[in-house]
């Protein structure tokens, strides 16, 4: 396969997919083709969205987004931010949050938190950068509320965050939807 000027065959692939889609000749050399067996995901969802099996694929891949005059972007930016603090928690305090885990029913808690910890590294990423942002914030906002939930069970029904309740979570996973909804 050829590479593109910059020196990255994903990116000589996907010209070469965008070339076809917008009714140019593929390469000449058989070489310069991507191989007929591997399809980029942007054509898999080509392929479904026609089928009717996904009805938009804008929600997948979208670029970086800076747009300061929309309003939502210091939003979105504020949401990924928020999440620094749960990695900070998780990676410098982690026998407590170990026992928090335990506390709220995850079993092993190690594996949970592990998991929890590489969820809100993607999602702190993906959010502050505008990386995929509308499936980023839809995960945020499922996990949010998954934690708010822990939250209130663990902390036997308390409200205000700074009693240990589960408002923060609440509040960030109401963010998280505003950013789902509005991006």
């Amino acid at each position: 396969m050829a590479v593109s000027r910059c020196g990255c065959a994903w990116q000589a692939t996907w010209t070469a997919v965008v070339g076809q889609r917008r009714g140019q000749k593929w390469p000449a050399a058989a070489s310069d083709a991507p191989a007929p067996q591997t399809a980029s995901l942007w054509t898999v969802l080509t392929r479904f969205q026609r089928r009717g099996i996904v009805q938009h694929r804008s929600w997948i891949r979208q670029p970086m987004q800076f747009d300061w005059s929309s309003p939502l972007t210091p939003l979105r930016i504020l949401c990924g931010a928020t999440f620094m603090p749960h990695i900070a928690a998780k990676l410098l305090a982690r026998p407590l949050t170990l026992g928090f885990f335990e506390a709220a029913g995850f079993r092993p808690a190690a594996a949970f938190l592990s998991l929890a910890l590489a969820v809100e590294v993607g999602l702190a990423i993906c959010l502050t950068l505008g990386l995929w942002v509308r499936c980023a914030a839809l995960v945020a906002f499922l996990f949010m509320s998954v934690a708010a939930v822990c939250v209130f069970k663990v902390s036997r029904g308390r409200w205000l965050w700074n009693a240990g309740g589960c408002e923060y979570c609440v509040f960030l996973a109401g963010a998280c939807l505003l950013v789902f909804v509005y991006a």
